[in-house]
């Protein structure tokens, strides 16, 4: 900066944030020390900091990759100097099966210095600290100067005594706040909401106008000593506990020791532990210098050797051979090295690890070489005749009170093995007496006791199949700072951005909107311009954007009555576009009605079926599987007419004449479909039956396909080539295709017996595993929802079991392959005598006989053909009798867990019956009865509904998969586009105003869209990456209008157009994966934080990339046409400059609020996860935006460069950081997003580059000034 203090006037819609500073906004501190912090308090300084910051985070972020998050938190953000390694930009997820891939294969170590996150974090706040101290002036004087100062020491009191409160809880809670987690959380962020508000209210009278400001930098100062606090003195821990034990100890994961227990003493154990790691760093004892001493010390009764140390091993494979060198467990297992974890890798695996090391007594005689493995239990050592148990573990720290768990559930969502919640009951017992009781802990609802908070964070079964909880504990005496520190923040930020919004609507009403102070004064008009005025003002009123505001000319000529007006051509052609297209949207929104004389599949389609963990309707089931398989959810028949994706399905689950028929399977690869012998063709679409041959080959006979299968699924993925990746992609449509048809395959009515009943009944084992993701159509009394296939065989059983008198599925099992034998099946029969013709030649070969086995085969074949019937029945019966028994016992296994104990006894429920007739019906072409039989089941569920079936969501859920606004809306905000660019070349009046009524219109059908989804999932707008494709569409658009309604340029309804278009293609392409209603795992499963943290998070990405659009606009109108005036400029700038001033408070609201949510889930309010600091990163560039700008860094072509450059800082955030498969946030994977994210941000480069171009190359700068017209539409 300059010497001397400067004035600094900020166009934009807020006004100047930062008031100006003059010589007398100077404390008088002396001209020395003003002159030393001057330059210390630099904005230039601070937007170096938040550039070097955000590199930083993002080379730690991208270090996850290849190193456990503790490792990266402790050697790039908690240390002055951080060692960046080149390998850590070249991940292999971005480069995978790509010409690039080699440029992942750098050396380990590779890197160079760069400042670390405590010393950027100190320079920031010395920089913050230095700037108050000489621009913030306090504003008053005498008893309002002492009232003010008081209030301050007052919100400061409160502050510390909220923070301190919280640190001080017992495990009393009140119930209210036990049981509504919502409101425990809305009440640690009001005591910050009070304590911040009377601060606010200190700041106002000392500092005026300023207030906001000095107390969003107080609230940022007291989050970065959070941080601090935090990485010097927080500590986590663990507590497993298995149901029924009691634990008094926490152990942590990132230490690990190795422990020597003495057994001896009677009323106790005396243990003595080496320490081998510490925060995932190895202590002294494990040295890799291969000289390194022996570990000695009085209180160990031996000396310990490490010679191995595997920091991360597989489970241990016993050895073939005893007879090894090593002695305990090791003589029996073997264990060896594994891959080390990351600390957020999405599987949430811990490493668990191993020593060899060699013991020896005081004389340094060899005890014997041991393997002591986290993997295995303690191993009992004699020395001297004492018992010693050693065992490596992670570090226990024992705690003054014990938990024990009574009970631990898992609850699950309908259908999957997909966690709905996690939750303990425990008792607290302190050791002292002072507490004894009872305790529920949940996901998102922990325990706060002793300085310490117990989260609920996993539930597992041990070998022994006994349920065990996870409990993360952690000791943070200050957890109450960043509730604190949102609020204060959040305050500051809300109370000087709204200052200056009313400022600007001020400067709007009073058309006074002054221009920078850094561009020349307007010249004042020539006489050709006054005539040009004059001639003007006795034109007829078109339009008259008489400022820069856009405000109108109130010297016009009053405008016609509103009925007048929609005479006029200019009113009545938008008038009518929008009315044929609301009449279109309307026609298309209309329910599908029933065609006489065919079957309403419509009607089927509005039946429930349980998948995925949800109620659906199934047409949403039909959709989202042909998307799996097809990537669109419709498909054409063979005469290339298009059919609905319900169709298919009836055909599929009937298995009709048509079933795998259908030309739908979607196969792009050039090298599988030759793998498959297919033909390319237009499409790439192809049915089972072409290439079923290769799926299920003949029995005896191997193809290509099963072979390349094979070797591709045990292959790494990151060892994958494309070819691969592919097969497994096919392999995975597949496998759906056969859960859809297995699990609706009706067991056939009767009690016959054939071959093919048994068969089918034994194929019905593969649906009882909990894993199978199948399909649940028919509602059960004892299961609450249950595969059709299951259902029908328990309604088989149960027929069955009534002709044959018998009263359990074991019973029905014998009886069943009793009848079967009787049968005297050709087929089985052959296979009889093939055995029993094996066992002769078993007996013949031990007996010394000559001749191969084939030769024996045919000589014994020959003898048996020349036996009697009675003497081959002698031979074979016993044959026949293993082979039956071994049939019954599977049969049995089928039976027995499906049917139940009580299943024999129970009715069929109606969905199995009607079902069953619905798709007889279907197969067999008779529509009346299809008909009629849908509408029984459908009534019959409107009378008893099933378990989480509403009839009206079920409804409502199809008429919006028909109605689809979302595709409308594409089509609408291309239209839109489309009449912008005609008011670009004509009529621009006329053709704008139509494109912002279209706008609206289409905002209102996009809303209705987003709106429905909130109605049938019951969530807040913003669940997965799909739908915050939708939301960040629908609040762009809003901005685009608002900033239409503020400038009435028309650039409010290109953004709106393309940002519409843009974010719900994005989603459609989403999309292809399945249900966009996807179930939360348990960590999400909140309303409060989805409402909060994800709507706030997300509307800081529609900010920003809003101004980013803004600044598009603004580059390519200056570089491409010659429409870029001077008014149109500074509009265009001020508008990036309020959005993003909107864009800094969202974002780092959002920002804050995750943390939080982070610190009520898992204990930590900021982990430095890669979601979490792609956010930061977010905050950090809408900081140095706004800082470069009331520095002067920038002016309006700078500020513009900066926002596009912030769409890649979002599309990071919001795509990016998923590509690299690590992070406990990592619920949104999108496979091969990376080339168009690469393809996206490479545009944005160049259009920023063009940004930076010579003014005298942009095509508005050689352009003689003229007045703004750019047209109005109201």
């Amino acid at each position: 900066m300059a010497d001397k203090p400067e004035t600094i006037s900020v166009p934009g819609p807020p006004g100047d944030v930062l008031p100006e500073i003059d010589d007398s906004a100077t404390p008088s501190l002396g001209p020395t020390i003003v002159g030393i912090l001057r330059p210390i308090a630099s904005l230039k300084i601070a937007v170096a900091l938040f550039a070097m910051a955000i590199f930083l985070v993002l080379a730690g972020t991208m270090a996850q990759v290849h190193k456990d998050i503790w490792e990266v938190v402790r050697d790039y953000f908690r240390t002055d100097v951080a060692w960046i390694e080149w390998r850590v930009f070249f991940p292999k997820s971005f480069f995978m099966g790509t010409p690039l891939e080699g440029l992942t294969d750098i050396e380990e170590g590779r890197g160079f210095p760069f400042p670390g996150g405590w010393l950027i974090g100190g320079a920031m706040t010395i920089n913050l600290l230095a700037a108050h101290a000489i621009r913030f002036k306090v504003q008053a004087k005498g008893s309002r100067l002492v009232s003010g100062l008081g209030v301050i020491a007052i919100g400061a009191a409160l502050t510390v005594g909220v923070i301190l409160w919280g640190s001080m809880q017992s495990g009393k809670e009140n119930q209210l706040l036990q049981e509504w987690p919502s409101l425990r959380i809305l009440w640690q962020l009001a005591q910050g909401l009070v304590a911040g508000s009377v601060m606010l209210a200190g700041c106002v009278m000392v500092f005026k106008r300023r207030a906001g400001v000095v107390l969003l930098h107080l609230g940022v100062l007291l989050m970065m000593y959070n941080e601090l606090l935090v990485g010097v003195s927080a500590i986590e821990g663990q507590m497993s506990i298995r149901e029924g034990d009691t634990v008094n100890y926490e152990h942590d994961i990132r230490a690990i020791e190795l422990a020597v227990v003495d057994t001896s003493p009677k009323d106790h154990n005396q243990v003595t532990v080496v320490p081998l790691t510490e925060e995932g760093v190895p202590t002294q004892f494990l040295d890799p210098d291969e000289n390194a001493e022996a570990i000695q010390h009085p209180d160990l009764p031996f000396s310990i050797e490490i010679e191995k140390y595997f920091k991360n091993s597989m489970p241990p494979r016993n050895r073939r051979n005893p007879a090894t060198r090593f002695d305990g467990a090791g003589r029996f297992v073997e264990i060896t090295r594994a891959r080390a974890g990351t600390g957020t890798d999405t599987g949430g695996e811990v490493d668990l690890s191993t020593v060899e090391a060699v013991l020896r007594n005081d004389k340094n005689k060899k005890i014997g070489r041991y393997v002591f493995s986290q993997h295995l239990k303690p191993q009992s050592i004699q020395i001297d005749g004492k018992t010693y148990e050693v065992a490596l573990r992670f570090k226990r720290t024992y705690v003054p009170y014990s938990l024990h768990l009574t009970d631990v559930r898992f609850d699950k969502y309908i259908g999957t093995q997909t966690a709905s919640n996690y939750s303990s009951d425990v008792r607290l017992v302190a050791f002292d007496g002072s507490v004894d009781r009872k305790v529920h802990i949940w996901m998102n609802n922990p325990l706060r006791y002793d300085g310490k908070t117990f989260y609920q964070s996993s539930v597992n079964q041990g070998e022994d199949g006994v349920e065990q909880t996870g409990l993360q504990v952690v000791t943070n005496t200050g957890w109450m700072i960043p509730y604190v520190a949102c609020m204060v923040v959040g305050i500051g930020m809300f109370y000087q951005f709204t200052l200056a919004l009313l400022r600007f609507q001020a400067r709007r009403h009073r058309r006074k909107v002054s221009p920078p102070a850094v561009d020349p004064p307007p010249k004042a008009p020539t006489v050709a311009e006054l005539a040009s005025a004059e001639k003007s003002t006795n034109d007829p009123p078109t339009n008259h954007a008489s400022d820069d505001t856009g405000s109108p000319d109130p010297q016009q000529v009053t405008a016609p009555g509103f009925a007048a007006r929609l005479r006029q051509p200019r009113y009545l052609l938008p008038l009518v576009l929008v009315l044929v297209l609301a009449a279109w949207i309307g026609s298309r929104a209309r329910p599908a009605r029933s065609v006489d004389g065919l079957p309403d599949m419509h009607a089927f389609g509005r039946l429930p079926v349980v998948f995925e963990g949800r109620v659906k309707p199934f047409d949403t089931l039909a959709r989202n599987s042909l998307k799996v398989i097809s990537n669109v959810s419709t498909y054409r028949d063979d005469d290339n007419t298009q059919q609905p994706a319900i169709r298919w399905l009836l055909d599929e689950v009937t298995n009709s004449d048509q079933a795998g028929k259908h030309r739908v399977f979607r196969i792009e690869s050039l090298d599988v479909l030759a793998t498959l012998e297919l033909k390319r063709r237009k499409g790439f679409r192809y049915s089972f039956r072409e290439f079923e041959k290769h799926v299920n080959p003949p029995p005896g006979e191997q193809s290509e396909y099963r072979k390349q299968l094979a070797t591709a699924m045990e292959t790494a993925p990151e060892q994958m080539t494309q070819y691969q990746r592919k097969l497994r992609e096919l392999h995975n449509k597949i496998q759906h295709y056969f859960a859809l048809r297995a699990a609706h395959t009706l067991i056939k009515p009767g009690t016959d017996v054939s071959f093919d009943r048994l068969m089918s009944i034994m194929r019905m084992r593969e649906l009882t595993d909990e894993r199978a993701n199948l399909p649940l159509a028919v509602p059960s009394a004892e299961l609450e929802w249950q595969t059709l296939s299951l259902e029908s065989l328990r309604a088989w059983a149960r027929d069955a079991a009534a002709e044959w008198k018998v009263d359990s599925p074991g019973a029905l099992a014998t009886e069943l392959v009793r009848r079967f034998g009787q049968l005297r099946d050709p087929g089985f029969e052959a296979n009889v005598l093939s055995r029993a013709i094996d066992q002769v030649v078993v007996r013949a070969r031990e007996q010394g006989l000559a001749g191969t086995p084939a030769e024996l085969r045919v000589t014994i074949q020959r003898q048996m053909d020349q036996l009697t019937a009675e003497e081959r029945e002698r031979l074979v019966g016993r044959v026949r009798q293993e082979l039956l028994d071994g049939i019954t016992q599977q049969v049995s296994g089928v039976l027995v867990p499906i049917v139940g104990p009580q299943g024999l006894a129970t009715e069929t429920p109606v969905g199995c019956r009607r079902l069953g007739e619905i798709f007889a019906a279907w197969e067999a072409g008779q529509a009346e009865t299809f008909n009629l039989e849908v509408e029984k089941l459908r009534e019959a569920y409107e009378t008893e509904s099933p378990k989480d079936y509403r009839g009206w969501k079920a409804r409502f859920e199809h008429h919006f998969n028909n109605f689809d606004p979302f595709y409308l809306a594409i089509g609408l905000y291309v239209t839109v586009f489309l009449l912008v660019a005609l008011s670009w070349l004509a009529a621009p009046e006329t053709f704008n105003r139509a494109a912002l009524w279209l706008v609206y219109l289409t905002f209102a059908l996009h809303t209705y869209g987003l709106v429905s989804r909130i109605v049938i999932s019951g969530r807040p707008p913003v669940t997965n990456l799909y739908s915050s494709a939708v939301f960040i569409g629908w609040a762009a658009v809003v901005a685009g209008i608002i900033i239409e309604r503020v400038y009435r340029m028309g650039m409010g309804n290109v953004i709106s157009s393309a940002a519409g278009f843009a974010t719900l293609l994005i989603a459609k392409n989403l999309a292809g994966d399945g249900d966009t209603f996807t179930v939360l795992v348990a960590v999400l499963d909140t309303q409060f934080w989805l409402a909060t943290h994800v709507v706030c998070i997300t509307e800081g990405y529609t900010s920003t990339y809003v101004a980013g659009l803004l600044g598009i606009v603004y580059i390519l109108r200056g570089v491409c046409t010659p429409s870029l005036s001077d008014s149109v400029g500074k509009n265009l700038a001020r508008a990036i400059y309020g959005t993003t001033c909107t864009a800094m408070f969202f974002s780092f609201v959002g920002t804050v609020l995750g943390g939080l949510w982070a610190d009520d889930s898992w204990g930590r309010f900021w982990g430095w996860d890669p979601k979490e600091n792609g956010a930061l990163i977010i905050v950090l560039w809408n900081a140095l935006v706004l800082h470069a700008r009331w520095d002067g860094m920038i002016k309006d072509r700078g500020l513009a460069v900066l926002a596009v450059l912030g769409n890649i800082t979002v599309s990071w955030s919001w795509f990016g950081v998923n590509e690299l498969g690590v992070g406990l946030h990592s619920y949104g994977f999108t496979e091969g997003v990376m080339m168009y994210l690469g393809i996206f941000c490479g545009s944005q480069l160049l259009i920023a580059g063009a940004g930076c171009l010579p003014k005298r190359l942009w095509w508005s700068h050689n352009v003689t000034a003229e007045p703004d017209k750019s047209p109005t539409a109201a």
